[in-house]
């Protein structure tokens, strides 16, 4: 069976006793109302998008016979061939620790973004008022089971699995978020001179960044302060800055967030596209040397290996790589040696999750589509389809030089 061939799983029944749909977990039912009916002692699949995960409970229907992922990579050793390595026999929700955590959530660790999900799952009162934390905890739960079937199954296995896959997917996003932020930390110097060569450097030394230079102090300076008042530069320094009277904290955006000088009377203009995020999002996801090329260049690198994008499928930004990537930028410019809430004015969590709050804001929809788009635009290559064509521009040119002679040739005859 084909992919395509999924679809005609739409009409598929499976003979079978009603009671077979108790054997369904609680979990995957309550998510997934209406993806599946009975009718006369038979169960039928309703949601296509859910058909892979309904498999298992359905032994007796056809399973894809052909790989999903087209790829033209050689696939993973089988145990009929070579022995797998220890990176091949690494659980495969540490993989997915280390998307999830660099694109959906960094900062909630995954145990309480399990446990506060299975208790919401579970809810039959719509009516219920959830907070802001325990909302961002539901997208974060929902776009996890999303992710991966292998986490949905191992979490309906009871208390104590859902305990180790949190364990597992910390340890994948530990190791991701400790492999970007040494990466980072160490190119962003060089990238810099390559997007304003005639600027003085960023210091090499993680420890004389921050408000102690001049040029990072100026790219992490709030926009609403000016870096140019010397006793601007003195607070920031001390930690003593304030705005509207009240201490500058992790909330207030830094310059290095906009692509141009920020304009008080429109805000949002340039937000969240500075060069810098461009090349530290291409860094992480699509190769370390596609960050080193020209932002416009259409060669985004030598590099023959697939970056993080390709190896999970990523296809798209999201508000959660934005955010990362932004306080890994943030960091990375700092002269802090570790991820903090201490340094007020350069509190990471709050950091990441003010910009959360603000691209997953009903109110902002417009421009946080509109910056996704531009940021797809920019990693990914996509454009609209108006704008890219259909891409038939030279079959449809030949395809009128062959109309044009064949009129021709009748004309002269």
């Amino acid at each position: 069976m084909t992919l395509m061939s999924l679809r005609d799983m739409i009409s598929v029944r499976q003979k079978m006793n009603a009671s077979t749909l108790m054997t369904i977990p609680m979990t995957l039912r309550t998510r997934n109302p209406g993806s599946f009916e009975i009718d006369k002692g038979l169960v039928r699949i309703k949601n296509v998008k859910r058909a892979l995960l309904l498999l298992p409970f359905f032994p007796n229907m056809d399973t894809p016979t052909t790989p999903l992922n087209h790829s033209n990579k050689r696939p993973a050793p089988t145990e009929n061939d070579t022995p797998l390595t220890k990176k091949q026999q690494q659980d495969p929700i540490i993989h997915v620790g280390y998307h999830f955590m660099r694109t959906v959530e960094a900062f909630i660790l995954p145990s309480v973004i399990i446990e506060k999900g299975l208790l919401r799952a579970d809810e039959l009162d719509e009516d219920i008022n959830y907070t802001e934390f325990e909302n961002q905890c539901w997208y974060a739960y929902s776009k996890l089971i999303e992710m991966s079937t292998c986490v949905d199954r191992r979490l309906d296995a009871g208390a104590s699995a859902a305990s180790e896959v949190g364990k597992l997917l910390q340890q994948g996003s530990s190791s991701a978020k400790s492999i970007d932020t040494s990466g980072i930390k160490t190119n962003i110097p060089t990238w810099w001179s390559i997007l304003s060569p005639e600027s003085p450097p960023i210091p090499k030394t993680k420890t004389a960044r921050g408000f102690n230079n001049d040029v990072t102090g100026q790219l992490l300076c709030p926009v609403a302060l000016n870096w140019q008042d010397p006793e601007t530069k003195r607070k920031l320094r001390e930690g003593t800055a304030t705005i509207d009277g009240r201490l500058v904290n992790g909330g207030d955006w830094p310059n290095f967030l906009y692509m141009i000088p920020y304009d008080p009377r429109m805000p949002w203009v340039g937000l969240f596209q500075g060069p810098l995020l461009v090349k530290a999002f291409r860094h992480v996801f699509t190769s370390p040397s596609s960050a080193q090329v020209d932002e416009n260049a259409t060669d985004t690198g030598s590099s023959t290996q697939s970056g993080n994008a390709q190896l999970h499928g990523m296809t798209k930004v999201t508000t959660g790589s934005i955010a990362y990537i932004a306080t890994q930028v943030s960091f990375a410019l700092s002269s802090n040696t570790t991820f903090s809430r201490n340094a007020r004015s350069l509190d990471s969590t709050t950091f990441y999750n003010s910009i959360i709050a603000y691209l997953r804001d009903p109110e902002n929809a417009l421009e946080t589509k509109e910056l996704l788009k531009w940021w797809d635009k920019r990693i990914f290559r996509c454009e609209d389809t108006a704008v890219r064509g259909n891409g038939n521009g030279s079959r449809n040119a030949i395809k009128a030089a062959r109309l044009a002679a064949a009129a021709a040739a009748q004309q002269a005859t």
